[in-house]
């Protein structure tokens, strides 16, 4: 019975890595966070073409400097980099690789549930897989399929907590060395995902494991923190400093804590909407969260304190980026999964277990799927490379108008360069500072401009999309 059970999970998890699989080599021009898919794959693009280094990513909207820059550590987008290298770019491999390692993730979620957590709570029949359930129907759906770090880390963490686990209560050494390679590739690919390993003090607290054991494993553990706290907290800085690039500012924790006092309500939202997708399983979070107080599951309500409190300390961290982007909840989506299938199970009968998990995979389901389609006005920036090719050097800078910082354009156009506002692009003294740098051409998506006139250049390509403009030196092609 148990073995069928497993393999019901399993066939669940297949299942959705084939659903997964529609529109998997679309390049990344769907609405949800494109902007930090194109960035992800300008990395894995220049490991490609301009320096293979993993200690210096480079991204392309770092005007005329080098564009080397650090931001987490970058496992992800150096195993597209691989993927490139074998089979020739494509924008998409990304998708297809978070895919598979954040499939594996949810399987090793269910192990550890399986194997760890059901055996002790008898009550709370079929757990993992209820949980397995949700968290598949939840913000992992759509994430773990799209060019983003978040699910594929935490997967690589929740894979070294698996064999953490198996080393405190086995103790074979290859165990600890997977744990070890698992739990710090998570962890510097993502810091916040490392947040799930204090799972590991649980078995400390129920004094169930030998000493040396406990012991052992604390010294990889501390050397994975020396790790991640020397990429994070030196290298960044580091590099930063030296190339003069940011890509993104780490704020200190009482700033982050002022940033999620002043916005509580979008705070909440990404608990309620962002994680969920959708309020039947909020809803069934919430009850499971009443249940584990009314009912005293003290295994249950210690491990969603000691996951909470420590999440907590990263969202203080991250501050405003936290409300501001919905993947920051990723890491907490396998702890609310647990909890709401705490709901389910004191459900007794069937028929309504079966109805809430279908509302909730209905809810979620259709509430991503623009993760799956492009709309038919975004197809344009894909002939941006060939627009470029025609009117410059691929060595050439370029500037791309954009109000929200998104350098999504400049990564088709396969350029180097700027992403500007539109006070900057009307300012000459903005226009002169371009020139001066070496800035050849500016892009502007008409339906993006939407004001009553361009700026004042001469005009060297145009089409139903796009206009160009020339501030010197460059080809002039003829309009569309």
């Amino acid at each position: 019975m148990k073995t069928l059970k497993r393999i019901k999970a399993g066939h669940l998890i297949i299942l959705f890595f084939l659903l997964r699989l529609y529109g998997i080599t679309n390049p990344p021009l769907e609405r949800n966070h494109n902007w930090r898919q194109a960035t992800t794959n300008m990395y894995a693009r220049n490991f490609l073409e301009v320096d293979n280094n993993i200690l210096y990513a480079r991204v392309d909207m770092a005007g005329d400097l080098t564009g080397i820059t650090a931001k987490e550590f970058p496992l992800f987008n150096y195993s597209i980099y691989l993927t490139a290298r074998a089979f020739g770019w494509q924008h998409w491999y990304g998708r297809l690789i978070n895919l598979i390692i954040s499939s594996l993730g949810v399987w090793f979620f269910y192990l550890i549930l399986k194997k760890y957590l059901e055996p002790r709570l008898p009550h709370l029949e079929n757990l993992a897989f209820y949980s397995t359930i949700f968290l598949l129907a939840g913000i992992w759906f759509g994430h773990s399929r799209a060019i983003l770090p978040d699910t594929f880390s935490t997967s690589l963490v929740l894979i070294g907590l698996f064999y953490g686990l198996e080393y405190l209560y086995r103790g074979r050494w290859y165990q600890l060395l997977l744990f070890f390679l698992m739990a710090t590739a998570g962890v510097l690919s993502k810091l916040p995902s490392g947040f799930l390993l204090a799972a590991l003090c649980l078995p400390v607290f129920g004094r169930e494991v030998p000493l040396k054991r406990t012991l052992a494993l604390a010294a990889p553990a501390g050397l994975m923190l020396d790790m991640a706290g020397w990429w994070y907290f030196y290298w960044i800085p580091h590099v930063v400093s030296t190339y003069g690039y940011e890509h993104y500012p780490m704020r200190d924790l009482l700033t982050g804590l002022r940033e999620i006092l002043s916005d509580l309500p979008e705070t909440a939202e990404r608990f309620y909407v962002s994680a969920t997708k959708g309020f039947t399983y909020f809803a069934l979070y919430l009850a499971g969260l009443v249940l584990l107080f009314r009912r005293k599951n003290r295994l249950l309500l210690r491990l969603w304190l000691v996951l909470s409190f420590v999440f907590l300390f990263y969202m203080f961290k991250a501050g405003a980026s936290f409300y501001h982007h919905n993947y920051y909840i990723v890491p907490f989506a396998p702890v609310m999964a647990l909890v709401a299938s705490v709901a389910i199970c004191h459900i007794r009968k069937v028929k309504w277990r079966v109805l809430l998990l279908l509302a909730v995979l209905a809810e979620g389901i259709g509430n991503q799927q623009d993760a799956f389609r492009i709309r038919d006005d975004e197809k344009p920036k894909l002939s941006l490379e060939t627009i470029a090719d025609s009117l410059s050097q691929r060595q050439d800078l370029v500037a791309f108008f954009t109000d929200d910082g998104n350098p999504q354009e400049l990564y088709f156009a396969h350029r180097k360069g700027w992403v500007s506002n539109r006070a900057e692009l009307l300012n000459p003294d903005y226009i002169e500072l371009l020139r001066s740098k070496g800035c050849r051409l500016i892009f502007i998506n008409k339906r993006q401009w939407a004001a009553e006139s361009p700026p004042g250049l001469p005009l060297v390509y145009e089409d139903e999309n796009y206009w160009v403009f020339g501030l010197g030196n460059e080809k002039v092609a003829p309009s569309q």
